[in-house]
């Protein structure tokens, strides 16, 4: 099957349409009792979102006829001086056939070209097909945690951004193993999946 890549703002797809597609693909997780919340978005909070953050989304088109099969959004952001990726918004609606590998493929070169340090992305632990696909796109756990307006725990992802094979060996297999499980352990004695305190938390965060 091909597939052609390109920015979503050199295509005729209109914002209400990619609403629709990613809403459409998210319902899926709806169903299976995961509260993400691009699902429920209205079209205005997902404009608002795009709006307020240095985003590039990419398409997945049908090279014959231009239908719309995929689409990845990547954003960028600083902490401590150092310019990161988040990636999100990932949405396929055939699943299996390389779609998201090749958007996030397409993804990660554009942030090695910005000279981005790393490229990281969330998503459910219970969402077993997005877990597939994080590492078969070569993300690497790197942390685990609760949120307050999910239901679920998230697992943490992130890939270096880095021409040098020791440096990525020393953060995927060594630096970031070790950052999620302390996070794991953390998050699970301490947290519910809702964000909520743990009895333990609340002991623990209560006598400080």
């Amino acid at each position: 099957m091909g597939v052609k890549i390109v920015l979503w703002k050199d295509t005729d797809i209109s914002v209400e349409q990619l609403h629709l597609f990613i809403v459409s693909v998210f319902k899926e997780r709806l169903e299976q009792g995961l509260n993400f919340k691009i699902a429920t978005s209205t079209l205005q909070g997902f404009e608002s979102y795009l709006a307020n953050n240095e985003s590039y989304t990419f398409v997945a088109l049908d090279p014959d006829d231009g239908t719309l099969l995929g689409t990845s959004t990547i954003i960028f952001r600083k902490r401590k001086g150092r310019i990161y990726g988040h990636h999100g918004l990932w949405a396929v609606k055939a699943q299996g056939l390389g779609i998201g590998a090749l958007l996030v493929k397409r993804e990660l070169e554009f942030a090695k070209e910005r000279r981005v340090n790393y490229v990281e992305s969330d998503t459910a632990e219970e969402a077993i097909s997005s877990v597939r696909a994080h590492f078969k796109s070569g993300f690497h756990r790197a942390g685990y945690y609760s949120f307050p307006f999910t239901n679920y725990y998230s697992l943490y992802f992130r890939q270096i951004c880095s021409d040098s094979h020791i440096r990525r060996f020393v953060f995927h297999h060594v630096f970031y193993p070790v950052r999620f499980g302390v996070y794991y352990l953390g998050t699970r004695l301490l947290y519910n999946k809702d964000g909520s305190l743990s009895l333990l938390g609340k002991g623990i965060k209560g006598k400080r």
